[in-house]
């Protein structure tokens, strides 16, 4: 303890050895009888667990930072004697971070038609037909096609008609792994202990 007054029931400090010393104990949560401990339980009660009648529990520091009760100025959070909250490790959602885009590279592709202003020889399409003047056998069947190595040689041609763009969604590509972050701030563990058996403090 730090200093060399006597210290006061439920007081907590912080204490640098491996033991809890006489009339103090660890702040890890244990559970004290009420009927054993009537003094302490009178003033902290069962505001940190213990069903606050044949048992009442201490502040459970493990692994958990103190913060003042209260609610400061610009703040929307009121803190009460008692209350845990916080996380060791979280995990990022797309709710977390900053607003932000990400680069795309598009790439386009061009689609040739090749046709030809000669008479079709080919009433169905094979490998290296290309469009042609359709020639009708008795108005059934229509040479339409070609072969493209026919004479004159075939050209591109422009399709007419309108435009309309159409595809699916797609992402740019996952990356991250999805690890949880720490969430603590550098630390230094020690025991915090409790006064069970000290003076009794005076009300202001």
């Amino acid at each position: 303890m730090s200093s060399s007054r006597d210290p006061i029931l439920g007081e907590i400090t912080f204490f640098g050895g491996t033991f809890a010393p006489h009339n103090w104990a660890f702040c890890d949560g244990q559970l004290l009888a009420v009927s054993q401990y009537q003094a302490l339980f009178s003033i902290i009660g069962s505001q940190f667990g213990g069903d606050g009648r044949s048992s009442f529990a201490l502040p459970d520091f493990r692994g958990r930072l103190p913060v003042g009760t209260g609610q400061r100025p610009g703040s929307v959070h009121n803190y009460q004697l008692g209350e845990k909250s916080g996380q060791t490790y979280v995990t990022l959602s797309e709710a977390n971070m900053p607003a932000h885009t990400h680069g795309a590279t598009l790439n386009h592709m061009n689609i040739y038609m090749y046709a030809t202003t000669a008479d079709g020889t080919q009433s169905t399409p094979a490998t290296g037909s290309v469009l042609a003047k359709g020639i009708g056998s008795n108005g059934v069947d229509v040479a339409q096609y070609i072969s493209s190595t026919a004479t004159p040689t075939p050209t591109t041609v422009n399709l007419g008609g309108v435009e309309t763009p159409s595809g699916t969604s797609d992402n740019t590509g996952d990356t991250g792994l999805g690890d949880q972050q720490f969430n603590l701030m550098p630390y230094y563990a020690i025991h915090a202990i409790i006064c069970t058996n000290g003076l009794y403090p005076s009300f202001n």
